[in-house]
């Protein structure tokens, strides 16, 4: 599979949540790591030319601004990430379901 090129950066921990959320889903089926893999780099670089539009977490420190988007095909995913003068750095990439606070660096 060839995936769009991602204009965003990417923290290692979201790349680490990327890897064991694709090895997950492709347990469940063969093709469901690459859909939710397609689905990020959309969402990505939608995000990276509007990084507005997710809404606004309660956080402080350095990760002030922090915001979050759904993935639409894969709702209960989220990614974190913080607006940055050349679009947005991906913090996190989480299930919703997760102790989202607890687990997103201080």
């Amino acid at each position: 599979m060839e995936l769009p090129r991602l204009n965003a950066r990417i923290r290692p921990s979201a790349a680490e949540d990327l890897e064991q959320i694709v090895r997950y889903l492709d347990k469940q089926s063969a093709t469901a790591g690459d859909r939710f893999l397609e689905e990020f780099y959309s969402a990505a670089n939608l995000l990276n030319y509007m990084p507005r539009i997710g809404p606004v977490r309660r956080t402080t420190g350095p990760l002030k601004g922090l915001r979050s988007w759904p993935l639409s095909r894969f709702r209960s995913y989220l990614v974190f990430y913080l607006p940055v003068d050349t679009g947005i750095e991906v913090v996190r990439v989480m299930h919703g379901a997760r102790d989202v606070e607890n687990e997103l660096p201080k």
